[in-house]
């Protein structure tokens, strides 16, 4: 497919720039995720070129899947001998290698706050391991999965879950949630959806984000091992300079409760 071949152009042979996508539709999010999958997702009709937009970890912009498509002309995307466009390679250099900043600069530096919240997403994973995490965003009468990291991300993303769900109502009351080893109802509820997202986690945990004293989203992570402390305080100080830099006022609980 030539949008595959298109966007692993970018890439080239340079080291620097690693396999790591994001892919949105303007409501959700999903990644950091590999090339494959997202071609995965476009073959199954689950990231329609014509409303999907795409942006590597070193991009600071999101860019169209159908302009992406329609612009590269198929002389731009591969030669017979399977060597790539230079000019597209240049095209993704010139857009900024990644680099090691602080979660402070990369959230404050985000185009907005869906943005952000993705950025949040992508380094809680990166920073305590996690196979797998969903971003829930209450909306109305529910919260809904706005963004997602795991095998079966695409599914997952516009997902709803009450608002009488325990760890939704845990989460609106400021406090933090871990899964004990025998999990129970709010543990157990978090463990549920990490499994229709492609993820067996033996450990979860949820982190509220409340500006200003009320629920705006929620973050629910979870692995194969156990979650160590320093890692439930590691996605707290995430979300809390996500606050910090992204609403007037922070109000978040650092109190964990088991679950």
């Amino acid at each position: 497919m030539n949008i595959v071949k298109l966007l692993r152009s970018t890439l080239g042979s340079d080291p620097a720039l690693s396999d790591s996508w994001f892919v949105t539709n303007g409501s959700g999010a999903v990644g950091p995720v590999a090339l494959e999958l997202v071609a995965r997702g476009v073959e199954a009709g689950k990231v329609p070129l014509e409303s999907c937009f795409v942006r590597h970890e070193s991009w600071k912009i999101w860019r169209g899947l159908s302009d992406l498509a329609a612009d590269a002309p198929a002389a731009d995307l591969e030669d017979e001998s399977g060597v790539f466009s230079r000019s597209l390679r240049e095209d993704a250099l010139a857009q900024g290698a990644p680099t090691v900043v602080g979660a402070e600069v990369a959230l404050a530096d985000a185009a907005d706050l869906q943005d952000a919240l993705l950025r949040l997403l992508s380094t809680a994973v990166e920073r305590c391991g996690a196979d797998g995490a969903i971003l829930h965003r209450v909306e109305g009468d529910a919260a809904i999965a706005v963004s997602a990291h795991g095998p079966a991300m695409f599914e997952v993303v516009g997902a709803r879950t009450s608002l009488i769900d325990p760890v939704v109502m845990a989460a609106a009351a400021g406090l933090t949630v871990i899964a004990e080893p025998t999990p129970g109802p709010a543990g157990a509820a978090m463990i549920g959806r990490l499994e229709r997202l492609g993820v067996a986690a033996v450990s979860a945990v949820m982190v509220p984000i409340r500006p200003g004293g009320h629920l705006h989203a929620m973050i629910e992570l979870g692995r194969r091992t156990p979650f160590r402390l320093a890692d439930v305080a590691a996605i707290e100080a995430l979300v809390v300079a996500l606050v910090e830099c992204r609403f007037d006022a922070v109000a978040i609980s650092t109190k964990p409760r088991a679950a």
